[in-house]
């Protein structure tokens, strides 16, 4: 693995006063990590001639141990004369395996069966698991599940353990029997219906709410099995209202201008009650009538 460090080294104060003073451009530099290879033995920085230059690179840093390291810049000017050293030090870290990723699972119902002996589930490196579709109950009753990892390094988690109660399945009643049902939540008015014996009941009942008062009504219907168990209740709510008398047409009358309402009508017909009136009718208007 290769690590990068950036560095810029700026000023080289006591060698740029050296160059100005004997007017002579710096012309090479180097560095190194660590131990001195000698003068002009460093790895060599790209740089333009000049008195004074300022150097910023970026570093493919050797493989090195974990702890401090040194970094080293010195330059050399036309005549050969070196400068003072400029140094910086630094810290690499090299990483260890990690131990967090998992990549093995199982599972065991009851007792612990031993590390690595649990029933396998498929698992990748960092991902999550969907447990359980399909699991082999030894026996009705209460059981626990537990669960637990490996690590790449090997080591294994604490085991997640969770309580169930598993129920030995029953004979499954296949056929409806009969219809119950109840206003307000009172069984003690029940009334039952016997229906066809089928699986799914589909059926049109007429309910009486002849006893019921004017008001906000719930209505209770299960089924009932033939095994004499029965459904939750299905719950539906209704709001009773009080009958009104309809009422009906039972006679025409034609009015004039702003006799409405006044005992005078200008032609009046009785007709046979009805909701509806339809006819055609023929009126006499004198010529002293006016508009």
């Amino acid at each position: 693995m290769k690590t990068f460090i950036k560095t810029t080294l700026v000023g080289l104060v006591l060698w740029g006063n050296t160059m100005l003073l004997h007017a002579q451009n710096i012309a090479f530099c180097e560095y190194y990590i660590d131990n001195d290879p000698g003068f002009g033995m460093g790895t060599p920085l790209s740089i333009t001639p000049d008195t004074s230059v300022i150097v910023s690179a970026q570093i493919s840093l050797p493989v090195l141990n974990s702890g401090s390291h040194r970094l080293t810049l010195r330059c050399r000017d036309q005549s050969g004369r070196w400068s003072i050293q400029q140094t910086r030090t630094f810290s690499t870290y090299i990483p260890q395996p990690q131990e967090n990723q998992l990549t093995e699972a199982e599972y065991w119902i009851g007792n612990d069966p031993g590390l690595g002996n649990g029933t396998p589930l498929p698992l990748t490196i960092d991902s999550a698991i969907t447990l359980l579709s399909n699991l082999t109950i030894p026996s009705a009753g209460n059981n626990s599940l537990s669960v637990r990892f490996r690590s790449n390094l090997g080591k294994w988690s604490i085991p997640q353990t969770r309580a169930f109660q598993a129920l030995s399945p029953e004979t499954m009643a296949s056929q409806l029997v009969a219809l119950e049902y109840y206003f307000d939540n009172n069984e003690s008015i029940k009334q039952t219906l016997s229906v066809n014996p089928a699986t799914i009941l589909d059926t049109t009942v007429r309910v009486s709410t002849s006893a019921l008062n004017v008001g906000v009504h719930s209505l209770s219907i299960s089924t009932r099995n033939n095994l004499g168990k029965k459904s939750f209740p299905e719950i539906r709510w209704s709001n009773l209202n009080k009958m009104q008398p309809q009422d009906s047409l039972s006679m025409f009358a034609i009015y004039l201008d702003d006799t409405l309402h006044v005992d005078n009508p200008v032609q009046k017909k009785i007709i046979a009650p009805a909701t509806a009136f339809n006819d055609t009718l023929r009126i006499k208007l004198s010529p002293s009538a006016g508009e």
